[in-house]
């Protein structure tokens, strides 16, 4: 079943293809060697910066994500939804929340100079104490050593840069890491795809619904070098320039989206052919978080919480399970955890919900932010000046939120205070070589 899905999505390539370099067609099925018995391979895979939105997976009218759509229509083995709230804002306090089912407020990787507890146990310990080994391939350099995250994984492979391992870069490197597991002992495989986060990926010819153009970098650290995104966040780029960035970021994107598809096609193709799912199979893709193309004058991600960068695809796919999964109107983040390490959903005592810290060094101006999500059309965010509840429905653009109180913003307000009083006690989560290695990798200056 899957070999024949990862067979046609490869085909489906060949018709159009969308990335830097055209997917490569599945290898024509050969006989895997023989896997100890035992227990089922495990999957995570989190598509870097993928918003729901522009997943044709959740109805984009670009063919952005034709193999997990592929996946999602076999009813019974897939369940899957377009309404996941990502735990944070970028890629540390989402993954942290991911490999450990607590929200950004318990685990406390939340900024750039911290890193997860020693004393927090995570999903890579917790599958090896069940009899799994535990492989991590990250396209993203920020889950490095010094993030906390490596914790329980006996082997890493993580990019050297931001850029260094797109398209089929990646697969190379996930075959190769493959290549040195054991085939006698169950597989629990975490991967990272970064396609669609900037700098983005150039636009060769031959994409459908886009145009060739070269890759496209903001210096976000540079006002002087930078001549598009400080213009365009301060509002100060003319509208005809303002219009063909965003027509340019947003191709540049959706091809990033569609490459990352590619990457879970290729490496489900090469678990399928190295015969790791013959024990059978459970794979989770998700997204860390979304990234705004204009919304509210903002480019990128990192300090708010807007639909545009919390609300991100989730599928979950076992051809074997026995009874349905069901999930929820709207998934918090942080169910990740118990769906990939049981196959369940866990204890969820709050709403969904997500965490951002602000950032005086971000042109945006960025404060701490706080959202909740009652159920999926309704949004209550508190900042210093009170909570605000939003009706997704009817305010799309989340441009008219009501002040609110009552028990639920009272709640609300509770744990964000607590969350911000966490943080302030001393200086004991600050981590001087972590921010070190974040600007290295440009991500603060």
């Amino acid at each position: 079943m899957l070999a024949a899905l990862v067979a046609c999505a490869a085909h489906s390539d060949d018709e159009a293809p969308t990335g830097p370099e055209r997917p490569a067609r599945a290898a024509a099925p050969r006989r895997a060697p023989e896997r100890g018995p035992g227990l089922p391979t495990v999957v995570l895979f989190v598509m870097d910066t993928v918003r729901a939105d522009h997943t044709s997976l959740c109805g984009y009218d670009r063919d952005t994500t034709p193999f997990l759509a592929s996946l999602a229509v076999r009813k019974g083995p897939a369940v899957a939804s377009c309404d996941l709230v990502t735990p944070g804002s970028w890629t540390v306090p989402s993954h942290a929340s991911f490999f450990t089912g607590l929200a950004v407020a318990e685990h406390g990787d939340d900024s750039i100079d911290r890193v997860l507890p020693t004393d927090v146990p995570t999903l890579a310990e917790a599958m090896r104490a069940k009899g799994y080994q535990t492989l991590m391939v990250s396209a993203n350099p920020t889950l490095s050593p010094r993030s906390g995250l490596q914790r329980g994984f006996d082997r890493v492979a993580v990019a050297p840069g931001l850029s260094t391992w797109r398209g089929e870069d990646l697969t190379r490197e996930l075959k190769k890491a493959l290549a040195l597991m054991d085939p006698a002992k169950p597989l629990f495989l975490f991967v990272n795809a970064f396609d669609a986060h900037d700098p983005f990926m150039p636009i060769p010819d031959g994409v459908e619904w886009a145009a060739p153009q070269p890759r496209i970098t903001y210096d976000v650290h540079n006002e002087l070098r930078d001549k598009a995104y400080f213009p365009f966040v301060r509002g100060k780029l003319p509208p005809p320039e303002a219009r063909d960035l965003l027509r340019r970021v947003t191709d540049a994107y959706d091809v990033g989206v569609r490459e990352a598809d590619a990457n879970v096609r290729r490496a489900i193709g090469l678990l399928v052919d190295g015969g790791w799912t013959r024990t059978g199979f459970r794979v989770v893709v998700t997204a860390d978080h979304g990234e705004y193309l204009g919304e509210r004058q903002r480019l990128r991600h990192g300090c708010e919480l807007d639909e545009a960068v919390t609300r991100v695809p989730l599928l979950v796919y076992e051809p074997d399970r026995k009874g349905a999964l069901t999930l929820p109107d709207v998934v918090p983040g942080r169910q990740v955890f118990w769906i990939v390490r049981d196959g369940v959903l866990g204890p969820d005592p709050v709403d969904a919900e997500a965490f951002a810290v602000g950032r005086s060094d971000d042109p945006r101006h960025c404060e701490d932010v706080v959202a909740s999500w009652p159920k999926s059309d309704e949004k209550m965010v508190w900042r210093a000046d009170g909570v605000r509840r939003f009706d997704l429905k009817a305010d799309r653009k989340e441009e008219h939120g009501k002040p609110v109180t009552g028990e639920a913003a009272a709640t609300l307000e509770a744990r964000a205070k607590a969350w911000q009083s966490r943080r302030a006690e001393g200086e004991k989560g600050v981590d001087a070589r972590r921010r070190e290695e974040m600007k290295a990798l440009g991500y603060t200056e």
